[in-house]
């Protein structure tokens, strides 16, 4: 976990009701968090499973036992998220050149198949571009993002 001013900017959470639920918290500032949403429905290709005006989560993966969640939560007005160096999310996607001109932060090369940028908070963010021939499963059993 990192702190800034106090409060949580990841938090990975395990929620009980019905399946196991394991959720990964995004904390994002006030002013952006509109922003921030719609560009991780873009990255995702979905909308959010659940909207509030202070918080939504997006269902990454679903199987009868566990569902993974991601979550972004609006900080209150004039609280900001320190970004933390050492955490990166990292979404699989089809076609990063569709990408590139709607993020909010330059999106540049690192391999032939991964790009680098950043969410409107300065969040790590890669973006794999996957292979379609092959299934969305990097590893048997492994969740992938998107």
């Amino acid at each position: 976990f990192t702190l800034a001013d106090h409060a949580i900017l990841w938090a990975v959470r395990q929620v009980h009701y019905g399946k196991e639920i394991v959720r990964l918290t995004l904390y994002c500032s006030f002013d952006n968090f509109a922003d921030t949403v719609g560009m991780y429905e873009l990255i995702l290709r979905r909308e959010a499973s659940k909207y509030r005006s202070d918080f939504v989560f997006f269902t990454v993966y679903s199987s009868m036992e566990v569902e993974i969640q991601l979550s972004l939560k609006r900080l209150p007005a004039g609280r900001l998220p320190a970004p933390c160096p050492s955490n990166v999310l990292e979404f699989r996607v089809h076609a990063v050149g569709c990408l590139v001109p709607l993020l909010p932060n330059p999106c540049s090369p690192i391999s032939e198949k991964r790009w680098q940028t950043e969410d409107y908070d300065g969040n790590k963010l890669l973006l794999q571009v996957q292979d379609l021939s092959r299934g969305p499963w990097r590893r048997r059993g492994v969740p992938q993002f998107a």
